[in-house]
């Protein structure tokens, strides 16, 4: 009987693909691409750019795959080649504009899905990162946005922003207490729990 690759954990596809076996990798793309192609379009703002390190992540990952440790999550490993290749890309083009196009990005989440409350559940999300992206310091929004977008563990987060466990729990306390000193109407259950934007803005460059 074939062996269901669905079953398998990330961490098992992992072993099997540092292994030579294709099929395993090929799945485990198809699992993390989404979470990798929004997290580079966080860290972009552009579409095409986001593409294409999404891809390049995955070439690097194979590439690689001999040093993945698979008692880490490996989600948070593609996050670090991602990180990675970002930063060497906005180094690389410093002197372009990174804010392309984010109207049409916002026009793009909001015609895509369901209308009526889910529609304006995504209008709310985009407002709130939107305020996120505006008051906070790029280190506490990537935080954040880890914490409750991509569901990361303090632990994961770190390992991804190559910080401390401690420092992570900083950034995410401060950039709460942040948002809070700007929505003095929003329930403080709205703080731990922000809702998740599809594709949300890129944060501003800033020291935390």
């Amino acid at each position: 009987m074939p062996l269901d690759l669905e079953l398998l954990s990330e961490a098992d596809l992992a072993i099997r693909a540092q292994a030579g076996d294709t099929d395993c990798f090929e799945m485990l793309m198809r699992r993390c691409e989404q979470s990798i192609f929004a997290f580079l379009l966080q860290r972009t703002s552009n579409w095409h750019d986001a593409e294409e390190l999404t891809q390049e992540t995955f070439v690097r990952a194979y590439q690689q795959l001999g040093r993945y440790d698979p008692r880490l999550p490996f989600l948070a490993w593609l996050y670090t080649i991602a990180r990675r290749l970002s930063i060497s890309l906005y180094r690389a083009a410093s002197t372009r504009q990174r804010a392309v196009a984010q109207a049409a990005i916002t026009t793009e989440v909001l015609t895509t899905g369901e209308p009526g409350d889910d529609c304006s559940a995504k209008e709310d999300a985009l407002q709130l990162w939107a305020l996120a992206r505006q008051h906070l310091p790029e280190r506490q929004f990537t935080a954040l946005w880890l914490r409750y977008e991509m569901d990361l563990g303090v632990r994961e987060i770190a390992r991804t922003m190559g910080l401390l466990a401690p420092h992570v729990k900083v950034l995410l306390f401060r950039a709460k207490r942040t948002l809070g000193q700007h929505l003095p109407k929003t329930p403080a259950k709205a703080l731990n729990s922000p809702p998740k934007p599809t594709t949300p803005p890129q944060a501003k460059q800033s020291q935390p």
